[in-house]
């Protein structure tokens, strides 16, 4: 079975980030496509997932900044 490997866009949905973090993310050398054809990145799904285990943060509690007095 041949292995399906993901582009920028969609990798950068998967992590919810934009698109140019994950060119970001490739041109530092965290996210390691596993080719480049006719312009584009091909990415590994298991690299991506190695990516979010390294490199994401937890979310924040974002807190109503409404003051109620």
């Amino acid at each position: 079975m041949a292995q399906r490997y993901l582009t920028v866009p969609e990798v950068a949905e998967r992590l919810g980030v934009g698109r140019s973090a994950v060119n970001r993310a490739i041109e530092r050398g965290r996210i390691v496509p596993a080719y480049k054809a006719a312009g584009a990145y091909w990415i590994k799904p298991a690299d991506v997932e190695k990516y979010r285990k390294k490199y994401s943060r937890p979310r924040r509690n974002v807190q109503d900044s409404t003051n109620e007095t």
